[in-house]
């Protein structure tokens, strides 16, 4: 399992950012360090917002459920049917990317 956001830097040096997160009265777990190179902040701040990112997927995913049509919900000439296909990718880039974001557990 990973740890919960929020991540935040909570240190660093010309070569590098330690990372940690889920503060507990005042005390953070420690993640990891980022190596700094050519897109630092860039880089920086996906990794902080990852975590987020991952539980945004999972809540997507919980309404992706809800509006995916039936087995029986027509063919491909309904009115929804561009939709219902772009839900679909959606859904796909969904799994996949929290599929790898929790392959470690």
């Amino acid at each position: 399992m990973h740890t919960p956001p929020p991540w935040k830097c909570v240190g660093q040096s010309s070569t590098y950012w330690d990372i940690a997160g889920n503060p507990v009265d005042g005390m953070c777990t420690p993640i990891g360090r980022i190596r700094k190179t050519g897109n630092d902040e860039s880089n920086l701040n996906l990794v902080l917002v990852s975590g987020e990112l991952l539980e945004a997927c999972e809540a997507a995913m919980r309404i992706v459920h809800l509006w995916e049509p039936s087995e029986d919900a027509g063919d491909k000439d309904s009115d929804h049917f561009n939709e219902n296909m772009l839900l679909s990718i959606m859904k796909q880039r969904f799994e996949q990317a929290i599929r790898k974001a929790r392959a470690g557990q």
